[in-house]
């Protein structure tokens, strides 16, 4: 239903990998093993995951990868495919009710622009679960001066939110580069935390990295909670690279709304 590539290595044939599948879920469906990965002369290693709604996630890489970072990515893949799409949408049983296969397939491609950001060896994302890449960061000047920056975003987001009052997922992002760039949050609210601690940060942090902002804002569809919440990802420009962002459960605020607020904000607290 979906295939991508990355890197620089050959992608080894359809019918080879749909083989390898049948005969994991042979192995599961007849209780004579989990067969979760599978080694090949020609070098790959095919790794399987299968989600709790029996989507199979295949991941096919050099055979000398780690497993542990094998079992990271496949995981990573999953959880952002559940934020953008939903739990729901990828449950097969549930999946053939509405419309079979090619609905499912559709589902899966919204989520392509944040698997492709999460997994890109070229400029590995902070975001990523530890062991899905290599990465050794330092701390740049850039990021100094953005630690000093703190106190005045701070500031702002606590103003946000007092105009915002259903709404308890409130943030000041930077991203750097546009699309295809990294996150960073320079603040945000207690309920941003306590939320972006697990899967919906590492959601929301690849639909940030991965969607182009319309001409100021944008209003993206994603699931909290596991994939089993529909929410919305609004954000909107404040310059300078950064957004202000909230997560709403809900039609409210609208786009409009929020607009309104974080002008509102910014024309109090002259934030530049």
């Amino acid at each position: 239903m979906l295939t991508r590539t990355y890197g620089h290595v050959a992608t080894p044939s359809f019918p080879t990998v749909a083989l390898l599948a049948s005969v994991a879920a042979y192995a599961e469906a007849t209780g004579t093993g989990s067969l979760r990965r599978v080694s090949c002369d020609d070098g790959f290693q095919i790794a399987f995951r299968r989600s709790a709604g029996g989507v199979r996630w295949v991941l096919a890489t050099a055979g000398d990868t780690d497993e542990t970072r094998v079992d990271a990515m496949l995981m990573m893949c999953e959880k952002i495919a559940e934020g953008v799409c939903g739990r729901d949408a990828l449950n097969c049983d549930a999946a053939s009710a509405r419309g079979g296969a090619q609905r499912m397939k559709m589902a899966l491609g919204a989520c392509v622009a944040a698997i492709d950001r999460a997994m890109d060896t070229r400029a590995p994302p902070s975001f990523a679960p530890f062991g899905v890449h290599v990465m050794n960061r330092t701390k740049t000047e850039t990021d100094t001066e953005r630690d000093d920056d703190d106190a005045s975003a701070r500031t702002f987001v606590e103003g946000l939110a007092s105009a915002l009052p259903t709404v308890d997922r409130v943030a000041m992002v930077a991203t750097t580069s546009g699309v295809g760039g990294d996150v960073e949050i320079l603040a945000s609210t207690d309920g941003w935390r306590s939320s972006m601690r697990g899967t919906d940060g590492l959601v929301a942090h690849a639909v940030l990295a991965s969607v182009p902002p319309g001409p100021d804002a944008r209003d993206v569809p994603v699931y909290v909670d596991d994939g089993t919440t529909p929410a919305r990802l609004l954000t909107v420009s404040v310059g300078k690279g950064r957004e202000a962002a909230a997560i709403a459960v809900g039609p409210e605020p609208t786009l409009t709304v929020f607009r309104a607020a974080v002008k509102l904000t910014t024309s109090k607290l002259s934030y530049h």
